[in-house]
Formats: C-alpha cells, structure tokens, sequence
C-alpha cells in the first residue's frame, strides 16, 4: 500500500488522533504559523522500513514521541508490535 494522505489519515482516524506513546490528543492538522509549539499527528513505522505500509505496521504519534524513538530502534520496535496487537 501507498504511503499516502489517505493512508495517514485512515491511521490518524483508527487511532482517533491520539499518540499512541504519550497518549495526548493531537491537532488534526500541523499549524506551525500560527503556533509553532503545536502537537500535530503524525504516523510512524513500527519496523521503520517506510517501504512497509501495513495498517499493522503504522502508528500515529505526536511529533515529538515521533521524533524520541529514533533510537533504540529494536526495543520500540516490539513495543509497538505489542501496543498495536493489542488494538
């Protein structure tokens, strides 16, 4: 499947537009002109391959969970697994 607007948004939906780490409601859209500090919803790959887009292999996050489990990649890896199956 393409990683696409409508994919994302499919995602965003599933997970009504709360991070799926922080659990915090997100903003729909990204409004950085009018507040820069706003937190939009974005969606990550679980097994960050961005060629992978599987609904299993997506998750919405806020951007700045997004940004964090940029390391330690094998250990949120099966977090996520864990958190999505149990969705």
């Amino acid at each position: 499947q393409e990683f696409n607007i409508y994919l994302k948004k499919e995602i965003k939906e599933r997970d009504n537009y709360i991070c799926q780490l922080c659990n915090i409601q997100l903003e729909k859209q990204r409004r950085i002109k009018i507040n820069p500090n706003s937190n939009w919803a974005t969606v990550h790959h679980i097994d960050y391959n961005k060629r992978n887009c599987s609904k299993e292999n997506l998750i919405t996050l806020c951007h700045f969970c997004n940004v964090s489990v940029n390391t330690k990649r094998d250990e949120w890896t099966k977090f996520f697994k864990i958190k999505i199956d149990k969705n």
